[in-house]
């Protein structure tokens, strides 16, 4: 179908459902996804509306772009289940002839089901169009509050897997060497898998150091243009301070690089 040339010794808390675990991911013959039409294309599972508490308490350790604490509403969207894969990003490139040379170059025989990297914020943004277009949706990336609910703040959690930092339950903190198989970590509470590392993941937020201490309570997002977008996540080689859910980094729009990739949203 394709061709490709630290804390001791606390126990985690286990924050995840049980429910939404026992779905077992979809797949088209041997690539994670669904069939629409003749394209692969990312497997979405519905995040209900809900009320959580973003961003975090003034302390030492955390960055002031995380304050202050406040409440944010947001409507039901749906979300890919793992971070778009190299397989579902080549339907794209061979459906529109979209370049992008360094997305190329990365590539190897086997990373079919690996999460597509030297991603820009223009590249994540062309394939949700594009997605659009072929599915009739309305495919887009994730606003920052978004993706901080699905990602554990609905549960109050710092990480995929709950508390404490336990990198050895992701792919996060250079435990791994490079970006890992999707899936191959356990998913959070909502099914997602891979919400911290394995690579940062673009948001559709314009960044703002101060934002917080003006946004709105109902679906934020800033759309005030600036220099960069928000990233999330972390990546397969973040230590725990860049790893939390809560935390908030940024990147130009044009910029490809091995550590950041994406994951879509669908939304009425």
């Amino acid at each position: 179908m394709f061709s490709f040339s630290a804390c001791k010794n606390p126990k985690p808390v286990d924050n995840r459902m049980a429910a939404p675990l026992e779905k077992p991911l979809l797949k088209v013959e041997s690539y994670f996804g669904i069939k629409v039409g003749d394209f692969l294309i990312p497997e979405t599972i519905e995040i209900p509306s809900g009320k959580f508490i973003m961003g975090s308490d003034a302390a030492e350790e955390i960055p002031k772009e995380e304050q202050p604490k406040h409440s944010v509403s947001l409507s039901a969207f749906e979300m890919g289940r793992l971070e778009v894969t190299n397989a579902q990003y080549n339907e794209f490139i061979k459906a529109t002839g979209y370049k992008n040379e360094k997305w190329q170059e990365n590539l190897a025989p086997g990373t079919e089901n690996f999460p597509a990297t030297n991603i820009s914020w223009k590249d994540a943004e062309a394939y949700c169009k594009w997605l659009s277009e072929v599915t009739k949706k309305n495919y887009r990336l994730p606003t920052e509050a978004e993706w901080e609910y699905a990602a554990g703040g609905a549960q109050g959690v710092e990480y995929s897997w709950g508390n404490p930092w336990k990198p050895k339950l992701a792919c996060v903190g250079g435990e791994q060497k490079s970006t890992t198989y999707v899936g191959s970590f356990s998913p959070n509470a909502f099914g997602l898998y891979d919400t911290t590392g394995n690579v940062w993941e673009w948001c559709q937020d314009w960044y703002d150091p101060e934002f917080y201490q003006k946004s709105q309570e109902n679906n934020p997002q800033n759309t005030v243009e600036g220099k960069s977008k928000v990233q999330r996540g972390g990546a397969w080689n973040s230590p725990e301070k860049y790893a939390r859910i809560k935390f908030r980094s940024r990147n130009a729009i044009d910029s490809r690089v091995l550590t950041t990739g994406f994951r879509v949203i669908v939304t009425p």
